[in-house]
């Protein structure tokens, strides 16, 4: 019974809520998976009355209460996984479109923001230029302990810093003003949450 009343409450409620506040919307469309998940206990309660009520009576009920909605748990995980990557990378392409629109753009009177894309499943690349050197004029062994550090401290309160707190892995490319790529400054999620 718990079965058919989560399968009617998941077609009827979220039709029932389509105009409420979003929040709202989640916990309608939650309560149909509750009632569901509820008839594993109830099954098993079924199946513990058998040596006082008999199998005839519980044994299929309880069996239905208690696989059913495992079997449909188990069938419902790979689609919400695939619909939280799907999710995951339709927001990473609105956050690369909205850093590569502003581009080019000067952060600073040496650097200029040139683009960004999506390189994983979970990370972005975002392209630098610096407009004031070329290349093979950048000293590595400056550039590795001054401006890499500033770097990596000022990522942590721009937008840069919010798709890291989110997982999501980010590599600054940097090119000389010769379009020649130079250095990779790598920012791993772990190191943010």
């Amino acid at each position: 019974m718990a079965i058919v009343a989560g399968m009617i409450l998941n077609i009827t409620v979220p039709a029932a809520l389509a105009g409420a506040d979003p929040s709202f919307r989640r916990i309608g469309s939650l309560l149909g998976g509750v009632v569901m998940l509820a008839a594993i206990p109830f099954g098993v309660v079924a199946l513990c009355g058998i040596p006082k009520f008999g199998k005839n009576q519980l044994l299929w009920k309880g069996l239905v209460g208690v696989l059913v909605p495992m079997v449909l748990l188990a069938m419902a995980i790979p689609a919400f996984l695939k619909v939280k990557q799907m999710s995951t990378q339709k927001w990473l392409a609105e956050a690369v479109t909205g850093i590569t629109r502003e581009a080019p753009k000067m952060i600073d009177e040496a650097t200029r923001l040139d683009k960004a894309s999506v390189i994983g499943e979970n990370e972005i690349a975002v392209y630098f230029t610096i407009t004031s050197f070329a290349a093979k004029d950048v000293d590595m062994k400056k550039w590795d302990s001054i401006v890499v550090p500033l770097v990596r401290r000022g990522v942590k309160d721009s937008i840069f810093g919010a798709l890291l707190k989110q997982g999501i892995g980010v590599r600054f490319r940097y090119h000389g003003k010769d379009g020649v790529f130079f250095a990779e400054v790598i920012f791993d999620p772990q190191d943010y949450k």
